[in-house]
């Protein structure tokens, strides 16, 4: 895995992403449990798993510009969302300020491999990779620790906005079309799976009476 591709970042490089974007299609890339390191400033740090999304969402206009779109969530609490949103131009920006090394093509690819870092870290005593999420009031701040015997290694930081009421009714109601349409699918695919059981039985029980003539 390519990780030195992101990294060199600081407190004060953390970016911040676009603030809108008109979506017309959307593609998730990755969405998995990540175990997270969560600093909050009234309470101590805690281990903690949130699911990380990351979806590719198509702009509508003429030029029909890409974003990336990701999320924190809770699976224990449905009120818990951070969420950022990256255009391709957003990217040159970030790229400059944390001396990353891919183009915006690649870049989801990257970060997922951190995170699939972080992932495969989990149990470990002294996890290599490492998930933070810092909560601050009013945003919060996503990044991606390497440790090593010489120095704590930041790959990225990104800072994401905590969901205000509309935020997290729309990715309610959006996480609720999509629980829908996988019911649909399991539906029509069950469908599909009683009719082929339905053919195969009478077809064994016509073998069967052919045979017993």
């Amino acid at each position: 895995m390519g990780y030195p591709t992101l990294m060199g970042c600081t407190d004060t490089d953390t970016y911040h992403g676009s603030t809108t974007f008109h979506a017309e299609s959307v593609s998730v890339l990755y969405e998995k449990p990540v175990w997270f390191k969560v600093v909050r400033a009234d309470r101590e740090d805690a281990q903690e798993e949130l699911i990380f999304r990351i979806a590719t969402v198509l702009q509508k206009g003429s030029h029909h510009s890409k974003m990336l779109k990701m999320q924190i969530t809770s699976e224990d609490d449905p009120f818990f969302l951070h969420s950022m949103e990256i255009t391709e131009e957003d990217f040159q920006t970030l790229k400059l300020d944390q001396s990353i090394l891919v183009d915006f093509g690649a870049f989801s690819n990257e970060l997922i491999d951190l995170l699939e870092a972080c992932v495969h870290a989990r149990g470990e005593e002294n996890p290599q990779f490492r998930a933070i999420l810092k909560l601050d009031a009013g945003f919060s701040t996503f990044s991606v620790l390497e440790v090593n015997k010489f120095k704590h290694l930041c790959h990225i930081s990104l800072s994401f906005r905590p969901g205000n009421d509309a935020a997290i009714k729309q990715y309610l109601a959006s996480r609720l079309t999509e629980v829908k349409g996988e019911r649909e699918n399991l539906r029509t695919s069950l469908e599909s799976t009683s009719g082929r059981l339905e053919t195969t039985v009478s077809s064994e029980a016509k073998l069967i009476k052919e045979l017993s003539e």
